[in-house]
């Protein structure tokens, strides 16, 4: 019989991790060529989650192949194999737009008539108005929705000699509700939050 693995009480090879390039700016999802090669479940795009997000939010396209570019809409670019991970680039996107029409806000003043005369917030004192999307940023949240799913389901040990940090799952919905975020600590994560002086300020 198979034995459980309990990712919070074992110390486990890492299998993928998520990280930040501040250059950019952009998240970095790497991928260990073992999971790459094995990938716990193959995604399909008639598989239900994802038309159901397709119809929600309208994306074009997806690709579900740790080989290429990955998710809705080429959300995860493939910048291909670095070591012995394979590296996924998340840009930023933009989210707003100014456009020629006049804030709705402050009619074109720039200034906040109900708040001592203080820069507008939505038009940032410009008097423009904004054209605001967030299919972008929606693609990027339900491509990583799908990816953290089935790399929680990986049960094989990867070949790393890096432990696993912690474990990430995420909700994507539209709305408060959509800022969801969870995921497990690991042994490994958790001693260095307590040893590490120069994390104790943000950790705890």
């Amino acid at each position: 019989m198979k034995k459980y693995k309990n990712l919070r009480a074992e110390i486990l090879p890492c299998w993928y991790e998520l990280g930040w390039r501040e250059d950019i700016p952009a998240l970095v999802l790497k991928i260990h060529k073992d999971v790459v090669a094995h990938p716990a479940i193959e995604v399909t795009p008639d598989a239900p989650i994802v038309k159901y997000f397709q119809k929600k939010f309208g994306f074009k396209s997806f690709v579900a192949d740790f080989n290429g570019n990955f998710g809705f809409d080429d959300a995860l670019i493939n910048q291909e194999k670095k070591g012995n991970f394979v590296e996924f680039l998340i840009t930023l996107p933009q989210t707003k737009w100014k456009t020629d029409q006049l804030c709705e806000d402050c009619t074109g003043s720039g200034v906040d008539q109900f708040r001592d005369n203080e820069e507008c917030y939505r038009c940032k004192g410009d008097g423009k108005k904004r054209k605001i999307s967030y299919r972008a940023v929606e693609a990027i949240s339900a491509s990583l929705n799908i990816a953290f799913i089935g790399l929680s389901l990986y049960e094989r040990e990867t070949s790393s000699k890096l432990p696993q940090l912690m474990t990430i799952i995420l909700y994507t919905e539209r709305g408060m509700s959509g800022a969801a975020l969870g995921g497990d600590f690991t042994p490994s994560f958790y001693q260095w939050l307590k040893t590490e002086k120069k994390t104790r300020k943000l950790a705890f």
